[in-house]
């Protein structure tokens, strides 16, 4: 009875070790991908990773569904590839910013904003511009949060790439408001 006990104990602990020591092909980044690129083929390549119920890296044999996806954030060479890492769509054109604005209630039009809406963002200190004509920026609404505890609410823009600096400067001064276009 005991040397059956230790055949069944050696069969379950080298079946272990073959489990831990077992590698499978799976996508690994070849090169850096910034956010909202397209992935090609030469972005990544196949890598062997043992398994991990705690990782979730897409397997090599799912390359034709990766290759035309697009970067959900910046990609870092070496990384595994994770489905979270990759969007269908492109969020932002080439030349553009996604900005993080906080927004008070009072300075975007009530509840009538959505993804997607065209508008304008109006700096309202005319001060620190001498005076003249408020400076605005073209924008497109990527994305609306709940509102916090005052009643702001965060707002994702797409801006263009020269605009994004003073934007964001206006934004972290609470100098903005959000104009709705027709």
């Amino acid at each position: 009875m005991c040397a059956v006990a230790a055949i069944l104990a050696s069969l379950a602990a080298v079946t272990v070790v073959q489990q831990v020591g077992e590698r499978s092909p799976v996508l690994a980044l070849a090169r850096d991908v910034p956010m909202g690129q397209q992935i090609s083929e030469e972005d990544l390549v196949v890598a062997q990773a043992a398994a991990d119920p705690a990782l979730t890296p897409v397997t090599a044999g799912n390359l034709s569904q990766v290759v035309g996806q697009y970067a959900a954030t910046g990609l870092r060479a070496g990384s595994l590839l994770t489905g979270g890492m990759l969007e269908a769509e492109q969020r932002l054109e080439a030349g553009q910013r996604l900005l993080g604005v906080e927004v008070r209630q009072s300075r975007m039009p009530a509840d009538v904003l959505q993804a997607g809406d065209e508008i304008l963002v109006v700096h309202t200190n005319t001060q620190s511009e001498g005076g003249s004509s408020p400076s605005q920026v073209a924008a497109t609404v990527r994305s609306i949060g709940e509102p916090d505890t005052s009643g702001a609410r965060m707002v994702n823009l797409a801006v263009a790439s020269k605009d994004a600096a003073d934007l964001g400067t206006w934004a972290a001064a609470g100098d903005i408001i959000l104009v709705l276009e027709p």
